[in-house]
């Protein structure tokens, strides 16, 4: 599944930082219960600010985990069978709130997201003393299997206890397989956070796991904001910002390509604009490959910018001459308008049958130009290398010219 190593390399760092974070503090705990003592007040600052962050960036989720964490804290001070009902409720909102999209905060969806959080909240707390009550008998001999893992299990978690924790981390986890963002990815952390919690709900350790997430919800936001601002939503890649900021950082020496696709526009006529868009995904994905340490950046509608930092042209061409062969020779595989959803039965005549796809291929035309002494600023070498585009355009396309 090529979903799944994403997920692993998105989820690695959040999750082995937060439990090393939190393992290593509950290990010298001892050593440092007097200053733990003396920042209780630090999860209300750092969880503040995640929920800051996150209604600056209008990730309602967060936002909302954020309240209710510094909600939580404020009550540590109820009983213990109080606090375990609470993170129990907490939990099955945030597996709720995993599988709901993020709508923003604007008044109308901050309104309805309000009143369904609240539901479950009231729903989860007069319900799942029932249910544990009825299902007594079932979960009393599934946990007397489970137990045999270890004493961790009976130590901690009441029968009921540990079947709620291993469903709310079966459903956080297809979810985040199916949509491994970096939001997705801090809820998921977060029903860890709160599985821990109900196991030892101690304020110091409490607090040192408030702080190890409210971390993760603002390292998260910061990181898909700056994807949305910085990588273009249609293909991926990094946006024509994202490459004004890159240029900033080159030094003397340096290639830009200018990448446009031939005939899109008759592409998108033909095929309509849902083709069109695959289209220009699948040019981005071969662009993302280039060899010879050059970046691409999706320039805008059906360009795109190579940059190859300390290269010289005869160093560059050869691998965008690669490029060019590789996107002309893909096959584009269209879906007919008229192929059925179901597959024919096998008792069909042969001859009625109509071809259900059809296979087409796109081109793209390369300039390349350097930087030198007349074009010392990027924006001037980028001039000639659209002063090359043209002139591979005018050549016949499909092939790459130089400002030479």
């Amino acid at each position: 599944m090529k979903l799944f190593p994403g997920l692993i390399k998105r989820l690695f760092f959040p999750l082995s930082g937060f439990l090393f974070f939190i393992f290593l503090a509950q290990y010298n705990l001892p050593l440092i219960a007097i200053w733990l003592d003396q920042l209780h007040w630090v999860p209300y600052l750092t969880l503040g600010f995640a929920a800051l962050i996150s209604l600056q960036f209008g990730r309602s989720r967060l936002f909302i985990c954020s309240l209710a964490c510094i909600a939580f804290y404020l009550s540590l001070h109820l009983s213990v069978a109080q606090l375990e009902s609470i993170v129990s409720c907490m939990m099955i909102c945030v597996s709720w709130l995993l599988w709901r999209p993020d709508k923003g905060l604007q008044w109308q969806n901050s309104l309805i997201t309000s009143l369904e959080v609240s539901t479950i909240v009231v729903i989860s707390w007069f319900s799942l003393p029932f249910l544990e009550q009825t299902l007594a008998p079932v979960t009393a001999t599934l946990y007397s299997l489970l137990i045999d893992l270890g004493p961790f299990f009976s130590a901690h978690y009441s029968p009921f206890q540990l079947i709620l924790v291993g469903f709310v981390f079966v459903a956080g986890f297809i979810r985040i397989l199916i949509l491994p963002t970096n939001n997705q990815i801090a809820l998921f952390v977060l029903l860890l956070g709160l599985s821990m919690i109900l196991a030892q709900s101690s304020a110091n350790f409490v607090l040192l796991v408030f702080i190890g997430l409210s971390i993760i919800f603002i390292v998260a936001t910061l990181i898909d904001s700056f994807n949305m601002a910085f990588r273009d939503e249609l293909t991926g890649i990094p946006s024509r910002r994202a490459m004004m900021q890159f240029v900033q950082t080159l030094g003397r020496r340096y290639i830009v390509v200018m990448c446009d696709i031939d005939h899109f526009k008759k592409f998108n006529d033909t095929y309509g604009h849902d083709v069109g868009d695959q289209v220009l995904k699948l040019v981005a994905s071969k662009l993302q490959q280039v060899t010879g340490g050059g970046k691409a950046f999706r320039y805008g509608g059906e360009e795109f910018t190579l940059i190859f930092p300390r290269k010289a042209e005869h160093e560059v061409i050869p691998h965008v001459e690669v490029l060019r062969q590789i996107v002309a020779s893909y096959p584009i595989v269209l879906r007919g308008q008229d192929r059925p959803k179901q597959p024919p039965k096998k008792n069909a005549k042969a001859k009625s049958a109509k071809p259900a796809s059809k296979t087409v291929h796109v081109t793209c035309s390369f300039g390349v130009a350097e930087r030198n002494a007349e074009s010392s600023q990027f924006e001037q070498v980028m001039k000639e290398a659209d002063k090359a585009l043209y002139a591979a355009k005018k050549a016949g396309r499909n092939c790459v010219k130089s400002n030479i």
